[in-house]
């Protein structure tokens, strides 16, 4: 018997049932002959017994025991759990991420042969808008597959589920980078948590003493990306400071805006962002009038301004502003975002990079890396050109024959802060995330060594989060 059977790998498939039973089926099928070369185990709800548990109990037992999670979404967001409000395929997806399975996601072709009565309408076809965006987000580090047919689908499983049993399989430890990057982001959530001003929550690094909005939304991102246990009561407490800092025209403000009154376009859209993706749900209403506000200072040509009432756009408020809207359910056909798409991808300069803004003199690293992170959402339909150009700008700006230490001190950074050699680093490998830069290049290997082996300081909450972006790659 071969290597790979030693152990039986167990894999669970993740669908609604009625519209998908024939993709199922194909996926049982490769499974279940896969089962002796290589160990392979099918799990799923074809196999719950008389007397099971309720559906929800019974799946998400199934989902514990399980080595590999394939999640399989087509037109139907499911059947809605009554205590969560969440379909069961969603919790059933949720529980995989909190056990950190491997996550194989298949969603199906917009133009699939789909029988009408499969599709959703109302709140749960928004419920399933919202869970595919997610899903196909970059910064969630999963591989997303399309698939048209059974056949489709049945083949790219196989090749899937063999990958990622050769890579069990091959007797290799994780990389030293892999166990450093790793220890670098447990290292930096506890710091992060060391940092939170007591009692009253919020973080500051660069205004000792005064919290403010941006460190805040940061340090909330990054410790719910860094999937730290002991991080839920400052999640809690960093919530409540954000929404107790709103001001007048419902948004929040950079601490260097005199107007107490005034919003800015990044601030309010990076707090929004966090209080959606680290789970706020207390008064959902606040973030719903947050983002209607932020829609409503969209400037005619599509871009943002950096503060409400302004109007005159800028790439990196465009790029987070979109980044925060989509988050929160913003739908990309939508003539808003067709409009701040075409503007964003309009402001590329002809060496492939972004400036900050119209008439800037010169193409940024940060401002390259803000865009690459707004256009992401769209999908590479119509911006696939746009990303491969800028490919090319950031390999020649980050100079192969420069290490770390040269690239980060010979190009300035913005905003301008208080060590801007990481802050230029950590901005080229998050552009290079979004730009598809593969994580095995060797100035993206580079410059993850180097960032390990630094302390971050004003940085923890950044950095906590590039490295998370790219955990799930370096093997």
């Amino acid at each position: 018997m071969s290597q790979q059977a030693e152990k039986v790998t167990t894999v669970f498939v993740s669908s609604t049932y009625e519209d998908l039973k024939e993709y199922r089926e194909a996926c049982r099928r490769v499974i279940e002959s896969m089962g002796k070369g290589w160990g392979v185990q099918f799990l799923g709800m074809e196999i719950i017994g008389p007397d099971h548990p309720p559906p929800k109990t019974a799946s998400l037992e199934m989902v514990e025991k399980s080595d590999i999670y394939v999640g399989i979404f087509g037109m139907r967001y499911g059947s809605i759990d009554s205590q969560t409000g969440k379909s069961i395929t969603e919790l059933e997806y949720r529980k995989a991420k909190e056990l950190r399975l491997p996550c194989l996601i298949f969603v199906i072709d917009d133009d699939a042969p789909v029988k009408a009565r499969c599709v959703e309408t109302g709140l749960a076809a928004d419920k399933l808008r919202d869970l595919k965006r997610e899903l196909t987000d970059l910064a969630q580090g999963h591989t997303v597959y399309r698939f048209h047919s059974p056949d489709d689908l049945a083949r790219e499983l196989a090749l899937c589920i063999a990958r990622d049993l050769k890579k069990k399989t091959s007797g290799e430890p994780l990389s030293g980078l892999r166990r450093r990057i790793e220890q670098a982001i447990a290292d930096g959530c506890h710091f992060i948590r060391e940092m939170e001003i007591l009692p009253t929550g919020g973080w500051s690094f660069f205004e000792v003493g005064q919290a403010t909005c941006w460190d805040t939304a940061n340090s909330l991102l990054a410790l719910a990306a860094g999937g730290q246990a002991d991080s839920g009561a400052s999640l809690h407490r960093g919530h409540h400071w954000l929404i107790g800092h709103r001001n007048r025209s419902g948004g929040w403000r950079s601490p260097w805006e005199q107007n107490l009154d005034v919003s800015t376009t990044i601030d309010t859209a990076v707090a929004l962002l966090a209080l959606k993706e680290t789970g706020y749900e207390e008064r959902p209403w606040e973030l719903d009038s947050t983002a209607r506000n932020l829609l409503q200072t969209q400037i005619p040509d599509g871009g943002w301004p950096d503060a409400f009432g302004q109007s005159w756009p800028a790439t990196g408020a465009t790029a987070w502003a979109i980044r925060a809207l989509t988050a929160m359910g913003f739908p990309t056909t939508d003539p808003h975002a067709e409009r701040a798409q075409d503007w964003l991808l309009s402001q590329q300069w002809k060496d492939g990079g972004w400036a900050a803004a119209p008439g800037a003199p010169c193409s940024t690293v940060g401002k390259t890396c803000d865009a690459l992170m707004g256009i992401s959402s769209f999908g590479l339909k119509r911006t696939q050109e746009a990303v491969q150009q800028a490919q090319g700008w950031l390999l020649r700006a980050r100079r192969p024959s420069a290490s770390a230490e040269e690239f980060g001190r010979s190009v300035g950074a913005e905003p301008q802060g208080v060590n801007p050699t990481i802050e230029n680093v950590l901005l080229f490998l998050e552009a290079a995330f979004y730009a598809g830069i593969p994580a095995s290049h060797a100035l993206v290997k580079d410059d993850l060594e180097w960032i390990v082996g630094r302390r971050w300081w004003a940085y923890t909450p950044r950095a906590v989060r590039c490295l998370c972006l790219y955990r799930k790659w370096i093997t």
